[in-house]
């Protein structure tokens, strides 16, 4: 009996409970969207973390937020934070009171590039993005084009669609015709160094014997002066002055070959 009783009471609330909800509905309290402008986000990446004014949304395809006016942040982060130098997509924007405003987040993808041999210069789209090995961080990856370049070698050139995996190693091609001028030119270089040591030691050389021979020169030309003085007959006097002046003169152009190899060994000592 006292069963029945209970079981009778508690069909009396839930049924008192219902018809109170009936009659008197709770209100709902109104969300004030005056003085707001209305955010729409596209095509959200719902494996990627989004963020606006960093506060995580939900990952769905789409969003609609009501924001007070000024400028906020809508951010997308990889979830995955193991792998380092891997940046995240962030857009800032400025919204007005009333104003409905529509952001589409591209498609974004994140590649590591490292290249045979390595310190390859690597541009997308013809902006340089960095030197390999190298992290990047693209978007509207469909209509691009990565070109990796260095000296010696052929440019490797591929579009982004023809990209299978996030990891891109490649061995960079020798390019002969350009190895083969700079091949020349190096040559050319090493020509020149040695034709200017060549020269250098051939001034050098050229110093020591025009300065010796001007010595040697100078004292056969004192040793006729002085038999010179010491001879009594003319016929001697006049040929040993003669042979004074031959050797006087000949000195005197020693000694000039001696100054001008001397000067032209110093400037190739000392030109760069």
């Amino acid at each position: 009996m006292q069963q029945i009783k209970k079981l009778s009471m508690f069909l009396f609330l839930i049924l008192s409970i219902i018809f109170t909800d009936f009659i008197f509905p709770l209100e709902k309290v109104p969300v004030d969207t005056c003085g707001t402008g209305i955010l729409t986000i596209l095509n959200a990446d719902s494996t990627m973390n989004l963020f606006l004014d960093e506060q995580l949304l939900e990952n769905n395809s789409d969003h609609k937020k009501h924001l007070p006016p000024g400028k906020h942040v809508i951010q997308l982060t990889p979830p995955d934070r193991s792998v380092w130098r891997v940046g995240d997509w962030k857009k800032e924007f400025e919204i007005t009171s009333g104003e409905s405003l529509a952001i589409t987040i591209p498609e974004i993808k994140y590649l590591y590039i490292n290249s045979i041999p390595f310190d390859a210069t690597v541009f997308l789209n013809d902006s340089l993005t960095g030197k390999t090995p190298l992290f990047i961080t693209w978007t509207n990856p469909k209509n691009d084009i990565l070109r990796i370049q260095m000296d010696g070698y052929k440019d490797y050139l591929i579009p982004s669609h023809d990209l299978k995996t996030d990891y891109l190693n490649i061995r960079l091609e020798t390019d002969k015709a350009v190895n083969e001028i700079h091949l020349q030119k190096v040559l050319h270089f090493k020509n020149k160094r040695t034709q200017k040591k060549l020269l250098t030691y051939s001034m050098l050389g050229l110093t020591l014997i025009s300065g010796v021979t001007t010595i040697y020169l100078r004292q056969e030309a004192d040793q006729r002066y002085d038999r010179y003085l010491a001879a009594g007959l003319p016929a001697d006097m006049n040929k040993l002055f003669e042979e004074t002046k031959d050797y006087d003169r000949y000195a005197a152009i020693a000694y000039g070959t001696f100054q001008l190899s001397f000067i032209s060994a110093l400037y190739l000592l000392f030109k760069k």
